[in-house]
């Protein structure tokens, strides 16, 4: 009886490598399913050419993932295929069009990105109306292949299968790197820019962003409408900065900061219980369409936590001041109006009192 199971086992999986399960018929859809499927650029023969499956070859003689990763790959605007067998003979194919959502400048020349970091494209003029991500260190750029950035021992790998409008923050992985004899995780730098561009979309910032300034870590800041610098310093307690950006360039309740107003919001500086002393020093602030970095000059609070600031930004031959907010940690929908009295510099001139409210929590 076992010589027998076994046959006929052997038998069923013959038959269904040789004769049976062979494919005739190709479907391609939306992620959810529904027809017709948007392509994007593709039309659906150059989606099939790419998948590279003959009618009548088995469906089970190629393995789905590998087409799946081979076509995200030679199909650079398209943000994510999956492939499914439907028994006896029908290969569904579902995919998702790549947006043109960021732009990039490296050493091959300028970037386009997907929302997922997919780099789409690669041209020597820069994209318009694509915000831009400056001052990273770009690793081997390869239309079709994720955005990575440059780490010891690190090489490009190719876009994963299944990634998404909504899943790009969290496509980043961690490298490791053996030291001392010892493996040891080295930190990703791509884990930092990808929760930087999420916190963007979660405050409602990434619209309205025209670039974001990564070349030091120390001094992170992103452009907002092209009239205000918004300055991060660095990636800690990034969550609470950029939610206290939003909240003063939202400007909802009339306590942040004017539509039309320009100059640069220093949310970098933090007290020691973890509040932050935001500053507005108003003037204008370059912003330059070829991707190059922004040379507003800034204010910085003072390191004894006096909150002066001064804008070097001269407009008609005077200097302008900035006055500073101290937010306290623990209080919400509230404002400390002791903190609004405006400053002085040696000139005499009285500095523009800044918004004070916390956001709410």
């Amino acid at each position: 009886m076992v010589l027998l199971g076994l046959l006929v086992i052997g038998v069923g999986v013959a038959l269904s490598l040789t004769v049976l399960f062979k494919v005739d018929t190709f479907r391609i859809e939306n992620m959810d399913g529904s027809t017709p499927a948007d392509t994007g650029i593709y039309t659906e023969d150059a989606i099939l050419g790419a998948l590279g499956v003959p009618v009548g070859e088995n469906m089970f003689q190629f393995s789905a993932a590998q087409k799946e990763k081979n076509m995200v790959v030679s199909l650079p605007y398209l943000e994510r295929v999956e492939i499914r067998r439907r028994l006896p003979s029908t290969l569904v194919i579902r995919v998702e069009p790549a947006v043109e959502t960021w732009c990039a400048q490296s050493d091959s020349g300028w970037l386009t990105l997907s929302d997922g970091l997919k780099i789409m494209k690669i041209s020597e003029e820069q994209p318009q109306g694509l915000p831009a991500l400056l001052g990273l260190d770009i690793e081997a750029p390869v239309a079709g292949y994720y955005l990575k950035l440059a780490t010891p021992n690190a090489t490009a790998t190719p876009a994963p299968a299944a990634s998404g409008v909504s899943a790009v923050q969290s496509t980043a992985s961690s490298s490791s790197s053996s030291t001392s004899g010892s493996e040891q995780s080295a930190h990703d730098p791509m884990d930092d820019v990808n929760r930087l561009l999420e916190l963007l979309w979660t405050y409602e910032l990434k619209d309205d962003c025209t670039s974001i300034q990564f070349g030091d870590s120390n001094e992170l800041y992103f452009i907002y409408q092209n009239r205000a610098k918004v300055l991060l310093g660095t990636f800690n307690n990034l969550d609470y900065k950029i939610k206290f950006a939003a909240y003063l360039l939202h400007n909802e309740d009339g306590k942040g900061i004017g539509d039309t107003e320009q100059g640069t919001l220093d949310v970098s500086h933090q007290l020691e219980d973890g509040s932050l002393r935001p500053t507005w020093s108003p003037g204008s602030i370059t912003a330059s369409d070829s991707g190059e970095s922004d040379t507003a000059q800034t204010s910085t609070a003072g390191e004894n936590d006096t909150g002066q600031t001064g804008d070097e930004n001269q407009t008609d031959g005077e200097t302008g001041d900035a006055a500073n907010a101290d937010e306290g940690d623990g209080q919400a929908d509230s404002t400390e109006g002791g903190d609004t009295a405006a400053q002085t510099e040696e000139d005499g001139q009285t500095a523009t009192p800044e918004p004070t409210a916390e956001p709410a929590a």
